[in-house]
């Protein structure tokens, strides 16, 4: 605990004393004793129904007690028994990580400990000749989130039809489960990751999730945020908003489709019916085909919207759409084709994360100077 107590999210520990203890008048050894900053378990707060469920709260709570892991982490500790009961809050707002009791400073451990309904798959099923790594932090810690955004039931669980200890087995023989039931969109796909049956599918390392956590959001309209210059553009009127990158002249769509490009429509026949949209967000794609057009009139698409179309090959953006979330291609690891605006140019590795190397083809690219020349040469 020394060691992590300069850590910010992290329960600081103060001092510690040994004394001599005695019954009766007669010695019978020592008592070890460990002062605490002292903070209000997130627990208390949760019986006495005074517990901030709002997902604004909860995506706090995460950020903070991530950084704790974080910090754990990077000093060469598992904490293996993340759970509520062990998630603090000060009185200024702070959330804080404790209770180091079976924590273990290694890379990797092979001992059976924890939770009960926290501890991680490859816990639960631990062998002889297996161990886990700190991974096994991040699915407890996706757990807690989920049952913050699912009135505190764990996955499957539910309130006299299925009880824990069969919701718990069939998280635990692989089942996939639905987002939590309060749960964004985007906050829903993070604690999926984070609990990910899968190790090579869960989030590797405490720091890509914080990532998207402090990413979370930027799919939305976010009129708090003032618009800066942004120098990795193309045009020279060019503003920045909450991530997103397009010409001033371009915030409000065209009326009418203004795409200029070919492509093969007998490929492209998309069903519309695999696209959720709403109120012209396109907040998921339900569909297997290889080759997609999303349909014009679409101004944004969503965090994860395409999230891990392992099917698709070939995408068309129109130049209707806005606004693009970040990661909304996410592991879309067969894409090798891409037709999108131009505008969107700058945020490329931000929108199409873990993809394969693919080609992009981009809608009304504006003719620079060396187009200009070529096309002067071309008519000489």
């Amino acid at each position: 605990m020394y060691a992590l107590r300069d850590c910010p999210n992290i329960v600081r520990y103060e001092d510690e004393s040994i004394k001599e203890l005695y019954i009766d008048g007669n010695f019978e050894g020592y008592y070890f004793l460990m002062r605490m900053e002292l903070l209000t378990p997130v627990a208390s707060l949760i019986k006495s129904k005074k517990m901030d469920f709002s997902e604004q709260n909860i995506i706090k709570l995460a950020k903070h007690i991530g950084q704790g892991i974080k910090s754990a982490h990077e000093k060469g500790f598992i904490h293996r028994d993340i759970k509520p009961a062990n998630l603090f809050v000060s009185d200024d707002g702070i959330y804080k990580l404790g209770d180091f009791n079976v924590s273990k400073k290694n890379i990797t451990a092979r001992s059976v400990t924890g939770t009960y309904g926290y501890i991680a798959p490859e816990i639960y099923r631990l062998t002889s000749d297996d161990s886990y790594t700190r991974q096994a932090d991040i699915y407890s810690f996706g757990i807690c989130l989920y049952q913050f955004m699912n009135d505190f039931y764990f996955p499957f669980e539910e309130k006299d039809k299925i009880f824990t200890d069969t919701a718990i087995e069939r998280r635990m023989s692989g089942e996939s489960f639905p987002k939590p039931a309060n749960a964004s969109e985007e906050f829903g796909c993070i604690i999926l990751k984070a609990c990910e049956f899968d190790t090579s599918k869960r989030y590797q390392t405490i720091n890509d999730m914080l990532y998207d956590l402090e990413n979370i959001g930027f799919s939305r309209p976010a009129p708090a945020y003032s618009p800066v210059e942004s120098a990795d553009f193309y045009s020279d009127n060019a503003t920045q908003y909450a991530g997103e990158c397009y010409p001033e002249e371009d915030v409000t769509p065209v009326a009418e489709e203004t795409d200029t490009y070919e492509y093969d429509e007998n490929l492209y026949e998309t069903n519309e019916s695999d696209f959720e949209i709403e109120n012209g967000v396109l907040i998921k794609y339900n569909g297997t085909d290889e080759y997609v057009k999303i349909p014009y009139g679409v101004t944004k698409i969503g965090w994860c919207a395409f999230y891990s179309c392992e099917n698709l090959t070939s995408v068309i953006i129109p130049n209707s759409v806005i606004e693009i979330g970040t990661k909304a291609f996410h592991e879309c690891k067969n894409l090798t084709s891409v037709t999108i605006p131009y505008r969107f140019k700058s945020r490329r590795k931000n929108i199409f994360p873990d993809c394969l190397k693919f080609s992009v083809s981009y809608i009304n690219k504006p003719e620079t100077l060396k187009d200009k020349f070529r096309n002067f040469m071309k008519n000489l």
